[in-house]
């Protein structure tokens, strides 16, 4: 199972919600490039949060790769294996602290993800710092690789009443 929720994490490296998409991000409008690298990670996130794998695989570069915490290495395939098998499904997804730096033809985006999603039926809430690389290539953004790292649930707020 710890080999499975470490597939889901690859998974949703990334992603926000398609119905009431969140990113919050860290700065103002930003630049052209910058505008553009939060579309596509709005799209993904989007088609993320809908199942919808097709989408998901052109928007990802053929040579994607994604890093995990437990250094577990995935390329593309591997990486989308769960949403193809149908093994993982989104309810939703939302990404908050989104920070896009742009040098070039490269970009770097960090922020924070949190994902309700279902795995053989049994739900799940995961949240984890990210950071993607982009490139722009023949003028698309796509990315190119991701790492991941899970954060602890926040803390269980104390109720009034008590000791």
């Amino acid at each position: 199972m710890k080999t499975l929720i470490c597939a889901i994490l690859l998974t949703v490296a990334m992603p926000a919600a398609a119905s009431g998409q969140q990113i919050q991000t860290v700065a103002g409008n930003g630049s052209r490039d910058q505008q553009a690298v939060i579309k596509i990670l709005r799209d993904w996130l989007g088609a993320l949060a809908r199942n919808d794998l097709a989408a998901v695989e052109r928007i990802i570069a053929d040579d994607y790769v994604i890093t995990a915490a437990e250094g577990v290495v995935l390329n593309k395939e591997r990486d989308l294996a769960p949403l193809r098998s149908g093994d993982t499904k989104f309810d939703s997804a939302s990404a908050e602290d989104v920070n896009v730096r742009v040098f070039g033809h490269t970009a770097i985006v960090t922020g924070i993800a949190a994902f309700s999603v279902r795995v053989r039926g049994k739900a799940f809430d995961l949240r984890e710092r990210f950071t993607d690389v982009y490139v722009k290539r023949k003028g698309r953004w796509q990315p190119v690789s991701s790492h991941t790292t899970p954060l602890p649930p926040p803390p269980k707020m104390m109720t009034s009443g008590g000791n």
